[in-house]
């Protein structure tokens, strides 16, 4: 793939093991409290930003499209996390950077499902697409790789200095932030100055670029799902309400004040509407895995290369495994249900085995962080009905049109 290159999402074998040992570290415990502040600040922009659309209004309520919104949000958080770069899109979406991610997002399906376009040179230099697509291209990877030579340049001046910088740093128009908060892009670079032929910059770039997608663009479709379902179902977002509002005050947190991870521990329904919604709306509908050997599954010998793919949300459909599976109940995943069969590879929003996403726990965090700002700050009523949904074929289960959502402030 032109975009990723063979990172670790698509990269195999020897590769693919030597990367995610060396990434593993990235996603540890303690590097994820650390994202916390980061987490927290960009979700009270968010919530910010949906009271000024309010405020616009001169109503008590409105109705707005919630994914560009949820989007920029977690691609703030993603560039700040994993890069270091507040990229500020949820103040300027139009940024040339995130543009091109959308764009280039939704023609690789589009190419994937036309053979025509398979060549390379007839798609690159012989179709508009094409063309357009090169141009995202380079715009993306350049971006990438300024904030990666920008890193490596700080590490090398910082080599025997302290070993972490407080300070900020411009690249390209963009703030770079603290060291401190760094912990994926050191991990490559530090490598990278170790063993430049074992890790090059090209490589780090194939890294970060993976993360970039896999960091904002799933977790973005996940919170959509979620905050639709809730606005569906008013009883049970009460709950949530209820759940949130108990935690707010048995830990006076007031506006100024962060969640951290105890607070994030307590928000048990929180988490089982989170789970449920990616059970019924996977944000990777389906994963695709090549055969090493062959197989044999029942009476059916699947020879040595074939490749399979397993369709994620069919499994979290089947009424073998989950009662009422097309409904929204999201006490099958409160501590203690017996609503589906406890087999671990019939929940697997994250995939299973020895490839499965390695930022969930990120990802976890990062939905639980905004849900609940979002929530705690408005009740939701859902405009856009389930029935009148088209998915949109692409990397993600992206619904096709706007989904509207009318937000009413709670405080």
């Amino acid at each position: 793939m032109p975009w990723l290159g063979t990172g670790l999402l698509t990269s195999s074998g020897k590769k693919w093991f030597q990367r995610r040992k060396m990434l593993t570290p990235a996603f540890h415990f303690n590097i994820l409290e650390a994202f916390l502040p980061s987490m927290n600040e960009h979700a009270k922009i968010l919530v910010n930003k949906i009271r000024e659309q309010i405020h616009k209004s001169n109503e008590k309520s409105t109705v707005i499209d919630v994914a560009p919104y949820i989007t920029y949000c977690t691609l703030d958080i993603i560039c700040d996390t994993a890069m270091g770069v507040k990229l500020g899109s949820q103040y300027n979406p139009a940024i040339d950077y995130v543009q091109s991610i959308h764009r280039i997002g939704n023609k690789v399906i589009k190419r994937v499902l036309s053979p025509w376009l398979w060549n390379s040179f007839i798609y690159y230099n012989l179709t508009p697409t094409g063309r357009e697509d090169r141009r995202d291209l380079n715009i993306v990877h350049n971006f990438t790789m300024n904030v990666i030579k920008n890193r490596k340049n700080e590490a090398i001046q910082q080599n025997g200095k302290k070993p972490f910088s407080t300070t900020e740093t411009k690249v390209d128009n963009f703030v770079s932030t603290s060291r401190r908060r760094l912990a994926f892009l050191d991990l490559l670079i530090e490598q990278h100055l170790k063993d430049s032929n074992s890790l090059s910059l090209y490589d780090i770039r194939e890294e970060v670029d993976t993360f970039m997608f896999e960091g904002h663009d799933t977790t973005s479709m996940s919170l959509i799902w979620s905050l639709l379902l809730l606005g569906h179902h008013p009883e049970i977002q009460e709950r949530v309400h209820h759940e949130l509002d108990h935690i707010w005050e048995q830990h006076n947190l007031d506006e100024s004040m962060h969640l951290t991870t105890n607070q994030l521990c307590e928000m048990k329904l929180l988490e089982a509407c989170i789970k449920e919604s990616l059970r019924l709306y996977p944000s990777v509908p389906f994963i695709g895995r090549v055969a090493n050997t062959d197989v044999e599954y029942e009476n059916y010998t699947i020879p040595k290369g074939s490749t399979l793919f397993i369709f994620i949300q069919m499994i979290h459909r089947d009424p073998k495994l989950y009662p009422k599976p097309d409904s929204f109940i999201p006490d099958r995943f409160m501590e203690g249900s017996n609503s589906y069969v406890k087999n671990p590879f019939a929940y697997v929003p994250f995939s299973a085995g020895p490839r499965n996403c390695i930022g969930q726990k990120f990802a976890l965090q990062e939905e639980k962080i905004i849900l609940a700002f979002i929530l705690r700050h408005f009740r939701l009523e859902s405009i856009t009905q389930f029935d009148n949904i088209i998915m949109h074929p692409e990397l993600v289960l992206r619904p096709k049109d706007p989904v509207n959502i009318r937000f009413i402030p709670r405080h």
